[in-house]
């Protein structure tokens, strides 16, 4: 039976851009922490920000002065197209069930459409049932890409322990279909479904 000193309170959150050396610091630590990084398979905090001078896209999810999760990305081509690539969306796992790589793919989304770029594309281990859900169901991406040992295999993260096979997937921000999945309403059934 559920009492109500049984369920737990979502915490407040507030989701802003990552700007000072010393919060992106605390990003190089959240990969660690989050996937089991070493420090070779970290983006450092140079690279953090140097990319975002040219228009790299880092938000994080803040509960009081912690980071508690954070979505980077940054400008980039595929097929002569200018795109943006969305390397590293992590929430510490207390904080999952609070749909915060949502709402840190929404304020991402928000911030490369005021760019004037209009698709992310990203890979995810295909494997992964919840992040499938997430970006296929949630999110509306299409895969049309299938990467093969895409990050190598010398890597020291846990997620890469039976391998780095990757879908490419793209995230066309103004579609009718992405549009569609982001309404409350399309939500709701979503989760209805078996």
């Amino acid at each position: 039976m559920v009492t109500v000193s049984s369920v737990i309170e979502p915490p407040t959150i507030v989701i802003r851009d990552i700007e000072h050396l010393s919060e992106m610091s605390e990003v190089e630590t959240l990969q660690k922490d989050v996937w089991g990084s070493d420090d070779l398979d970290v983006v450092p905090l140079t690279m953090l920000v140097a990319t975002r001078e040219v228009g790299a896209v880092l938000v994080g999810a803040y509960d009081g002065a912690s980071l508690v999760g954070f979505v980077y990305g940054f400008p980039g081509y595929e097929n002569g197209r200018l795109v943006h690539h969305s390397h590293m969306l992590a929430v510490k796992s207390a904080y999952r069930n609070f749909n915060l790589g949502y709402k840190l793919k929404l304020a991402q989304r928000e911030r490369v459409l005021a760019q004037g770029i209009n698709r992310i594309t990203w890979t995810f281990d295909p494997l992964q049932s919840l992040n499938a859900y997430f970006n296929f169901g949630k999110l509306g991406v299409l895969a049309d890409t299938y990467k093969i040992n895409f990050y190598g295999e010398a890597t020291s993260s846990f997620l890469h322990q039976i391998g780095t096979d990757r879908l490419w997937v793209t995230w066309s921000l103004d579609s009718p279909r992405v549009r569609e999945r982001l309404q409350p309403w399309s939500r709701s059934i979503l989760t209805m479904l078996p």
